[in-house]
């Protein structure tokens, strides 16, 4: 359901007339759903499985407090139990909008929505996995919302909130797939 903790770092330059900056970074993407390994009835939420996240984007100011934002990102995650290992590919293009708060927007909120994809491949299955449905290769299709938090234009803290519980191949066994990411960042003009 929700997807927390995104960090990333940027720098400042010259505004060109149709974009106001370009980003590119990279990090660890984490993952908690159906199979991230926590036990059952779990009260503290796991993440399982630091894997690749990249992302690039550009930005534009409108105004002095106001920003849009296009950005993809790619995120791999994994997740196993004892019936099955899959390695799961997702695809997100996000549009955000941002709103400067403070003295030179030191700090901006923002918020989107990102339809995201989803590919599954399984290095281990069993027979009962299959027939349990905990494992469907293919591809998934959902909608993700990010929320967050921008300092300075460098450091940004969020999280997304997912609209699936299919990310991770399987629906039905959690109320929703969880994934997030922790990354730098380089933001330019």
């Amino acid at each position: 359901m929700i997807v927390p903790f995104v960090f990333a770092a940027g720098a400042s330059h010259a505004q060109s007339s149709l974009i106001s900056g370009y980003s590119i970074g990279g990090g660890l993407s984490l993952y908690g759903g159906d199979l991230d390994g926590q036990p059952t009835g779990a009260k503290i939420g796991y993440f399982g499985g630091g894997n690749l996240h990249l992302h690039a984007g550009v930005d534009r100011n409108i105004g002095s407090r106001f920003q849009v934002k296009l950005e993809t990102q790619f995120n791999r995650i994994s997740g196993q139990n004892g019936l099955v290992d899959g390695t799961h590919n997702l695809i997100s293009f996000d549009l955000d909008a941002a709103v400067g708060i403070g003295p030179d927007n030191v700090v901006k909120v923002y918020a989107g929505i990102g339809p995201t994809i989803a590919t599954h491949s399984y290095t281990d299955l069993t027979t009962i996995a299959v027939v349990a449905g905990w494992a469907t290769e293919g591809s998934t299709f959902g909608m993700t919302i990010p929320v967050g938090v921008i300092l300075s234009d460098r450091i940004r803290a969020g999280f997304r909130i997912s609209m699936t519980d299919g990310f991770d191949g399987r629906e039905g066994g959690s109320s929703k797939d969880i994934f997030g990411i922790v990354a730098l960042s380089y933001r330019f003009q």
